[in-house]
C-alpha cells in the first residue's frame, strides 16, 4: 500500500516538472509563452503522467500493453532526469560559492534553452542506452569447491527473468540459447520468473516452447521469488488490499508444460550424488503456507555428508542457511541495483549484492538477473546468466 501514500509526492514532482518544461520551451521559443502553447505543453504533461495509471486500469489488451511498456521507460526517464537536475543545481551552487558566477544571475534566454537542451538530450542518450544495453545479455563464470565426495557438476544459474512486459519470446530464446552454451548437468532458477501477472506474458505457448528446448543432463528446477504471484502492480509497486498474494494456479501448470520442476520447501536426490533444494520466497511464501520453512528445518532430514544446493530467491539467510548445514546458495533478486545509482545502494543493504561470497563453509552466488523490473534498463549492471563449475573431493 506504499504506492497510495506516493501519489502525492508523484503528483507534486510532475506538476515541478511541468514548470521546469514551460520555462525551458518558452526560452527556446515565443510560441511556448502564450496562452495555446502553454496550454498544450499542460496537457501532454498530464497525459504522460498519467499514462502509468492507465495502463493500470486498463484491461488486458495491444493498448493496454503498450501504455504498461511505455510506463516503464516512462520511469526511467523521470529518475534520470531528476539525477540531471540534481547535477546541473549541484554545479550552479559550486560555481555560485566560488564566485565564478555572480548570486543573483539567474539562468535565462539562450542560457536556459542550450542549458535545457543538454539536459534533455543527456538524460534520453542514457535512457536508450539503457534500453539496449539491458538486452545484451553476459555470462558469467565461478568455479566453486565443496569438500565432499561427488562428481563434478556444472550447474547454469538464471533468475528474475520477470517474463512480460519487460521479457519476450525473442529475449528468452536467447536465453536459452546462452544456457545451452553452457553444456550445463543442472539448471536452476531461483525465482521472479513471471512478473506478477500471467495475463502479462503475450504468448504463453511459445515461451513454454522456448523452455523445452533448454539441454540439461538433469533437468531444469525452479523455486519462486516475490513476483511470482499474483497481485497488482502500479509503477513496481503493490496494491494487494491487505490479501496474502499467492501464485496463479496457471503459473505452476505453465512450469510443467516448459519442463521445469518446481521446488517450493522442497528437495530432491539428484542422480544419488548431491541434494538440491528450492524455498519458498520469505516475503511472499505462497499458496498453502503463510510462511517458509527455517533453514535448519528444511535442511535438517538430510544427509550432511552429501552437497547439498540451495536456491533461494532473496539472499537474506545466508547465515542460517550457512549454519544449517548449506554448501551452495544461489539466489538472485537484487538485480546489483539494475540502474545507477541503485546499485551503489543495493551493495550497501545486502550482505552479498552480486556475485560470489564465501560464509562459513558455504559459498553464496547472487546473479543480477537475466531480466529487468520496473525501467527495462540496464545502467551500471549487466543482465547475465551464470555458470558455476563445482569440483568435489574425489
Amino acid at each position: 500500500m506504499i504506492a497510495v501514500f506516493l501519489i502525492i509526492p508523484y503528483i507534486l514532482l510532475i506538476i515541478f516538472l511541468t514548470k521546469r518544461a514551460l520555462s525551458w520551451l518558452s526560452a527556446c521559443s515565443a510560441r511556448f509563452s502564450g496562452r495555446p502553447g502553454r496550454i498544450a505543453v499542460i496537457s501532454l504533461c498530464v497525459f504522460v503522467a498519467s499514462v502509468p495509471a492507465l495502463g493500470f486500469l486498463l484491461p488486458s489488451s495491444g493498448l493496454q500493453r503498450f501504455l504498461q511498456e511505455f510506463s516503464n521507460f516512462w520511469l526511467g526517464v523521470i529518475l534520470y532526469t531528476l539525477l540531471t537536475m540534481a547535477v546541473y543545481y549541484i554545479i550552479r551552487i559550486i560555481l555560485r560559492i566560488t564566485r565564478k558566477i555572480p548570486v543573483s544571475r539567474p539562468l535565462e534566454g539562450k542560457r536556459l534553452a542550450a542549458a535545457g537542451t543538454l539536459m534533455l538530450g543527456i538524460v534520453l542518450a542514457v535512457c536508450i542506452y539503457g534500453t539496449m544495453h539491458c538486452s545484451d545479455l553476459q555470462k558469467a563464470s565461478y568455479k566453486v569447491s565443496i569438500n565432499k565426495p561427488g562428481t563434478d557438476i556444472t550447474v547454469v544459474l538464471i533468475s528474475d527473468l520477470h517474463m512480460g512486459y519487460n521479457t519476450n519470446v525473442s529475449d528468452l530464446k536467447k536465453d536459452v540459447a546462452a544456457i545451452n552454451s553452457m553444456d550445463p548437468d543442472v539448471v536452476c532458477i531461483a525465482g521472479d520468473i513471471f512478473n506478477n501477472d500471467y495475463d502479462a506474458m503475450e504468448h504463453p505457448d511459445q515461451l513454454e516452447a522456448a523452455f523445452r528446448k533448454i539441454r540439461s543432463r538433469y533437468g531444469v528446477y525452479a523455486s519462486y521469488g516475490n513476483h511470482d504471484v499474483s497481485e497488482p502492480l502500479l509503477c513496481g509497486f503493490t496494491f494487494n488490499g491487505g490479501r496474502h498474494p499467492v501464485s496463479d494456479p496457471r503459473m505452476d501448470l505453465f512450469l510443467k508444460r516448459s519442463g521445469i520442476r518446481l521446488l517450493q520447501d522442497r528437495s530432491v536426490m539428484i542422480a544419488d550424488d548431491f541434494y538440491l533444494t528450492g524455498r519458498r520466497d520469505d516475503d511472499r511464501p505462497g499458496r498453502g503456507a503463510l510462511k517458509r520453512k527455517s533453514a535448519s528445518q528444511l535442511l535438517s532430514s538430510m544427509n550432511k555428508t552429501k552437497p547439498i544446493i540451495v536456491m533461494d530467491h532473496s539472499p537474506a539467510d545466508l547465515a542460517g542457511l550457512s549454519a544449517a548445514g548449506c554448501d551452495l546458495d544461489l539466489s538472485g533478486h537484487t538485480h546489483d541495483g539494475q540502474v545507477f545509482p541503485s546499485n551503489i545502494l543495493s551493495r550497501i543493504i545486502w550482505k552479498n549484492s552480486y556475485g560470489r561470497l564465501k560464509v562459513g563453509n558455504m559459498t553464496s552466488i547472487v546473479s543480477s538477473g537475466a531480466g529487468t523490473f520496473g525501467p527495462c534498463m540496464r545502467i551500471g549492471t549487466d543482465s547475465e546468466i551464470v555458470k558455476i563449475d563445482v569440483k568435489f573431493k574425489q
